[in-house]
């Protein structure tokens, strides 16, 4: 469709509202974008989305935990994105040791595969880079208490890529959520308007069929 890629690239070259109002309704008509995925945008805080919806506009916390968990009502691959993408973003060009690179790959391989053989990647490698995170001994119980009642940890980055995997492992949409929101817990060094832009972002351009960032 070579109209509605023209519409797409304009939008992505300027983002602003009247070109996306464009591409949207020419997306949505054409069944190339789920209406449900243009109330996510909006709920991200995409202002094209927003326009489109009439400004009804779902309600988004400020909180940027409480944000993070109701992504839970658009789906369990929607909370496992947004875990990925705080994971990912908060490594940045760092080089990852062994358990925390593998727990980002089979969290990707989940959303990109869904099959049985990667659901069981992503358990494998959750165990593996949460040990890693912890590290080993008598005293990884009280650590483990220690990281979820305050904002220390061992190794945040670690165990937000722990996470990442773990969101694909819940058995529901809520529960990845929730998990969501403890890999932005563990990512102490950004601030929560970064986490939440990176967000926003990677799920919107997702969400709007403009790119998906694990594939690009």
């Amino acid at each position: 469709m070579p109209e509605l890629d023209a519409l797409r690239d304009a939008f992505l070259r300027s983002r602003s509202v009247e070109n996306g109002k464009d591409y949207l309704a020419a997306a949505l008509a054409a069944g190339e974008v789920d209406p449900e995925r243009v109330q996510l945008a909006a709920y991200l805080g995409e202002p094209a989305a927003s326009a489109q919806l009439g400004g009804r506009v779902p309600a988004a916390p400020q909180d940027l935990r409480e944000w993070l968990s109701g992504l839970g009502a658009y789906g369990h691959e929607t909370a496992v994105r947004a875990a990925l993408s705080v994971a990912t973003r908060s490594v940045g060009e760092r080089s990852l040791p062994a358990a925390p690179e593998r727990a980002l790959a089979a969290a990707r391989g989940w959303i990109l595969e869904r099959t049985e053989a990667a659901l069981r990647e992503c358990v494998d490698a959750a165990q593996v880079a949460f040990a890693s995170a912890y590290g080993e001994g008598e005293g990884q119980d009280q650590i483990r208490e220690l990281v979820h009642d305050t904002a220390v940890s061992v190794d945040g980055t670690a165990l937000a890529c722990c996470y990442a995997a773990q969101a694909a492992c819940e058995p529901t949409a809520e529960r990845a959520a929730a998990i969501a929101s403890l890999t932005a817990f563990t990512s102490s060094d950004q601030d929560d308007a970064q986490l939440r832009a990176w967000v926003r972002e990677d799920l919107t351009r997702w969400a709007l069929g403009l790119e998906d960032p694990l594939r690009a």
